[in-house]
């Protein structure tokens, strides 16, 4: 099956995060998105989910477990399920998230 930008829903998360979904079908191993932040996506953790960023477009900041870094056109970042994560810059990137994203499985990252 072939699927494209064209034909997918965007969803705009908030101010400076828009979602669109190129690959995010029920029983499936992964789902598959291109994300556009201008901005700052604040430090999330994911219970369930390993995922990869790969930056396409911009630069910016991906922090993981407070490391912060610097990512650039062409860099993939690999973030393990349970890891605290955020984001931050003017970036277009792929996120292939496995299995795939639940909402019930994500929620912000308090510090605790």
């Amino acid at each position: 099956m072939k699927y494209t930008l064209q034909n997918s829903q965007v969803r705009k998360i908030d101010d400076a995060l828009k979602i669109t979904d190129l690959f995010s079908i029920e029983d499936t191993s992964f789902d598959f998105v291109i994300a556009e932040l201008d901005g700052e996506h604040p430090t999330t953790v994911n219970t369930a989910s390993d995922r990869a960023y790969f930056i396409l477009d911009g630069d910016g900041v991906v922090t993981v477990n407070n490391t912060p870094m610097k990512v650039i056109v062409n860099n993939l970042v690999y973030i393990k399920k349970g890891h605290p994560h955020s984001i931050i810059g003017k970036v277009k990137y792929a996120i292939i998230t496995a299995p795939p994203f639940r909402k019930e499985n994500e929620s912000l990252f308090s510090g605790k």
